[in-house]
């Protein structure tokens, strides 16, 4: 049961991650013009506003809530790592920053039949200053929390960690020595400083 409930988290998770990534790659065309975020917009609007895409993206999102609330019931203890703790907090700050943003663009076109193109969107965030506070923090939380959990879904593959340039583990293991330099001592006192010398000084008389 609990394997089913992992696969279908991951599942809900990485469709959500679908929507996000189109998304936040949507918003990132403002550099260009707002003419190129409406025509990319239509274009995913095809898809995400659809029957089937609309029962994917707000059913994984009910799914993937409710399964982050089923395990957080089942712990134990709240003992975790940092990154598992800062996850699953981001992850349930999302819903009461994200209703307002649902209600004002998907109930609105779903209800009035209104599209509510990016050219308003952008003039609300301008003119409200808390508007546009609470949507960058939504950004932030959402970006966030999906990195956490593809870090969670990628952690325990082999290439995983040699894809991570700056993983701390690589780094601490790997130290740099040069080839010019005896070995250090691996102990303190007289006698290893001078067993050490004398190797030193072997090391570098003429043969």
């Amino acid at each position: 049961m609990r394997r089913l409930e992992r696969r279908l988290r991951l599942a809900t998770g990485l469709i959500i991650a679908c929507f996000v990534v189109g998304h936040f790659l949507n918003h990132s065309l403002g550099v260009v013009s707002i003419d190129a975020m409406d025509r990319v917009r239509s274009v995913l609007a095809a898809w995400w506003r659809s029957p089937v895409g609309t029962v994917l993206l707000y059913g994984s999102l009910l799914t993937h809530f409710a399964l982050a609330l089923v395990s957080l019931y089942r712990r134990t203890t709240l003992r975790m790592p940092a990154w598992e703790a800062a996850q699953l907090v981001l992850g349930l700050a999302v819903p009461p920053l994200l209703i307002a943003h649902i209600v004002g663009t998907r109930f609105y076109w779903f209800l009035l039949g209104h599209q509510i193109g990016y050219e308003r969107m952008v003039g609300v965030l301008w003119s409200e200053t808390g508007t546009a506070l609470r949507q960058s923090i939504l950004l932030l939380i959402v970006w966030t929390h999906f990195c956490f959990g593809i870090h969670y879904w990628l952690r325990l593959q082999r290439w995983y960690a040699s894809a991570q340039p700056y993983s701390p583990r690589r780094s601490s293991s790997r130290r740099w020595r040069s080839p010019a330099l005896p070995p250090p001592a691996t102990s303190c006192g007289p006698r290893s400083s001078a067993s050490a010398a004398s190797r030193s000084t072997t090391w570098i008389s003429p043969a």
